[in-house]
């Protein structure tokens, strides 16, 4: 079976691709992995077959002020796109051409697999990081979801309706370079592109169990994670801070930009020294030389989540998909500051479960509401139990097989095949 893998966006959603890339690897079949060319590194490095995208959401995203509240920064996100996708969508066909896959495995931040399943008459799939794309009654769509007063999610016609509202806005979105696209490259009438023959969510049921309405043909697979090779380590500087005192906290908003980050690392400084914890600050796109200095604090462009939170006492995050995965299979308690996407869904789902002490939006975090957040989930020994509860359950489960079953059974293409 070959598996063409399409998808875009922060490094939480290309490597959930790459870990079922990396499956359909190890069960005998050929998978591609489509994506922006910073990720070939990652592909490359667990041995899966990678054609690059020159495409940067992440500078789509800061261009759009995307750390702005309320919906408006989905809104001018949705119409940046267009401008973004447009030099990729050549390179992506001919690539999907030159690969003839039997089933397209795409991610709705860019959505073009299923345009490219169409011209290619094989089945699409939509895997979704986050249940914005198939209506429910039991809550709103995640992307607006956080706009609604709490009691309105109790009416099962607005939460449908919320989907609807999601539907229009990402109609737009790039609309006029795909049907340019579907026109000169494809070959296809401009207009709605079909519906894809199945959804799944790469999380698990324990984070967010299956609503009751959702179609026979959508369903939750349990989170896609990469194995950790065995020759994989921490950089040292960091291995050293770990030995070096108790457990850090872990802080990263992920691919965010932070438009102030000096009063973001001031707020951070203050929070460490009155509570007297050490920390280990992600930076993501900007270089640790030109991040403001953290007091008790390691920081670094980057880690890896898998190798470093089971060393931490609890996670400060953004809430994007991955990072919360993460973050729960590690085990361990959150604060989750969101900026806006999906984000106050999963702090939302975070504070429910019992394993976060609070949702403090990033453009508004103070010293005094991060430090009772922090003190909370640290002091209040049911937040760590809890949240180790919760990855016991999730790290049971094996998402990427059983996408595999899905994708199998929907091709009727088996390992022998």
């Amino acid at each position: 079976m070959k598996v063409l893998l399409v998808t875009a966006g922060s490094h939480g959603d290309v490597r959930p691709f790459v870990a079922l890339g990396e499956r359909l690897l190890r069960a005998g079949h050929t998978p591609l992995v489509i994506a922006p060319r910073v990720f070939g590194p990652l592909a490359v490095g667990h041995r899966v077959p990678f054609a690059p995208l020159d495409l940067d959401l992440s500078a789509v995203a800061a261009s759009t002020r995307a750390d702005a509240p309320g919906p408006l920064h989905f809104l001018a996100f949705a119409r940046a796109m267009g401008g973004a996708v447009r030099p990729a969508l050549g390179p992506l066909w001919e690539a999907a051409a030159a690969f003839r896959p039997d089933v397209v495995v795409h991610h709705p931040v860019l959505p073009l697999g299923q345009h490219l399943a169409e011209r290619l008459d094989v089945p699409a799939v939509l895997a979704p990081p986050l249940p914005a794309f198939v209506p429910t009654g039991e809550f709103a769509s995640p992307v607006w979801s956080v706009r609604l007063p709490r009691p309105l999610h109790r009416f099962p016609a607005l939460n449908r309706l919320s989907y609807r509202a999601t539907a229009a806005a990402t109609a737009h979105w790039c609309r006029a370079a795909v049907d340019e696209w579907r026109a000169d490259l494809l070959g296809l009438a401009p207009g709605r592109e079909r519906m894809p023959e199945r959804t799944l969510h790469p999380f698990s049921r324990h984070v967010l169990p299956r609503p009751h309405d959702w179609p026979a043909d959508t369903g939750i697979t349990g989170y896609w994670f990469l194995p950790a090779p065995v020759e994989r380590e921490l950089p040292q500087q960091v291995r050293d801070f770990l030995d070096d005192g108790p457990p850090p906290v872990y802080i990263g908003f992920g691919s965010m930009p932070l438009h102030r980050p000096a009063r973001t690392t001031a707020v951070l400084s203050r929070v460490l020294e009155r509570l007297g914890l050490r920390a280990i600050v992600a930076t993501a796109n900007v270089p640790p030389r030109k991040f403001p200095a953290v007091s008790r604090a390691l920081v670094v462009r980057d880690v890896p989540h898998d190798l470093l939170l089971p060393h931490t006492s609890a996670v400060v995050h953004h809430g994007g998909a991955g990072t919360t995965g993460a973050a729960v299979v590690a085990g361990k308690p959150q604060v989750i500051c969101p900026v806006g996407f999906d984000q106050p869904f999963w702090a939302e789902r975070m504070r429910d479960l019992g394993v976060s002490g609070g949702t403090l939006p990033l453009h508004a975090l103070g010293v005094r509401t991060l430090s009772a957040a922090l003190r909370l989930v640290l002091e209040d020994d049911g937040f760590g139990r809890r949240a180790g509860e919760l990855g016991e359950k999730v790290r049971a489960e094996d998402g990427t097989g059983a996408a595999l079953a899905h994708l199998e059974q929907l091709t009727g293409i088996g390992v022998n095949a």
